[in-house]
């Protein structure tokens, strides 16, 4: 993986909470001797080692060697660089097809696929040259790099003879805009599927977009609570109160406050059945439809999260000696650049969604 999103945050964006859950569906679906989510689960959190029966079974469902992960500067600089790498997205993707009906979001499937075979090539081509000079020419000429990069941008790669603190930034942000360029033909696909009913040119994403306020950022996880407070008008105190909490502790409704706010940090995914329990709890005439609709729309505020955290990560990863070169001197002009390019990405992705529709 080298620019693409992690699998987990994809497969958040197509309702999966984890690895584990995904590959339950997909094995599950041919054999019904498969491993148990649990097992799953504990494989992936490393408490337990798999057995060879089931080594033999995940195999069917992942191929061998299937899992690579590299990082720009690594595979730029020379320290790594598998001749044998295979795109860990391959096999997912495989399984994402198995798993649901072609109708499926098939256009964001035709856009990952088609990013996941860009990058297989761009890497294979990268691992012929030991040049650092040719490999940031490489990247430059990528066909989603020229989507993506402004001509100056794209030059200051291509005349590169190292990894200097503008290419670094170059690259932080290449990565950014894949991530986001992704996100908007997701949400595009959404957007025309939903046209009907919220009108043209619809976007979930631009509802829950990061934003500064007073000096505070606020995620999309954070947005998306704050939206069903405001379609509600239930109080986040008082949403607190539905949340199952540590009755060990003194004060239950401090433990479920302080798991609340956790909750909308992002810093502990929520499961189905909590979001359930509580989206039923604030609102218990909802229909079953909209209640599984806004499920889904949690697990993709969850993947956007992460998409936007590792955006922020151009200004908070830049090496400290180049502190005074970085790309955004503060957090709320990195949130507004970002703005930017995601209504261009979506802006494109919807025209050309569009036009296959017609």
């Amino acid at each position: 993986m080298l620019l693409l999103p992690s699998v987990k945050d994809i497969l958040k964006l197509y309702g999966f909470n984890s690895p584990e859950q995904f590959l339950y569906k997909v094995g599950s679906s041919d054999t019904s001797d498969f491993p148990t989510q649990k097992t799953l689960k504990n494989i992936f959190s490393g408490e337990t080692s798999p057995s060879r029966k089931t080594i033999e079974k995940l195999g069917h469902a992942i191929p061998e060697n299937s899992v690579a992960r590299i990082s720009l500067q690594d595979m730029l600089s020379g320290k790594k660089s598998p001749k044998n790498y295979i795109s860990e997205w391959e096999p997912i993707l495989e399984g994402l097809k198995l798993g649901f009906p072609p109708d499926f979001f098939p256009k964001s499937f035709e856009k990952l696929e088609e990013l996941i075979t860009s990058e297989r090539k761009l890497i294979q081509d990268i691992n012929k040259t030991k040049s650092p000079q040719k490999k940031l020419y490489l990247f430059a000429k990528e066909k989603n790099m020229q989507t993506v990069l402004s001509k100056y941008e794209q030059n200051i790669l291509k005349k590169a003879t190292a990894l200097s603190p503008e290419v670094l930034i170059t690259l932080g942000k290449a990565k950014c805009k894949i991530m986001m360029l992704f996100a908007a033909y997701f949400d595009a696909e959404i957007g025309i599927a939903y046209q009907e009913k919220f009108g043209p040119e619809f976007s979930f994403v631009k509802l829950i977009m990061p934003r500064v306020e007073e000096n505070k950022y606020l995620s999309p996880i954070e947005r998306l609570f704050r939206r069903w407070k405001d379609v509600t008008g239930v109080s986040f105190k008082k949403m607190a109160e539905f949340i199952q909490a540590d009755t060990q502790q003194d004060d239950p409704n401090d433990a479920a406050w302080t798991k609340f706010k956790q909750w909308r940090r992002g810093e502990h995914p929520v499961s189905y059945r909590d979001m359930s329990d509580l989206l039923l709890a604030i609102k218990p005439d909802i229909a079953p439809v909209t209640l599984e609709n806004s499920i889904m729309l949690y697990y993709h505020a969850l993947a956007l999260h992460s998409f936007f955290q590792e955006c922020l990560g151009i200004n908070t990863d830049f090496p400290k000696e180049l502190e005074g070169k970085r790309p955004f001197q503060l957090d709320s002009e990195l949130v507004e650049w970002m703005q930017e390019y995601y209504e261009t990405f979506f802006d494109m992705a919807y025209k050309e969604f569009s036009v296959d529709q017609a």
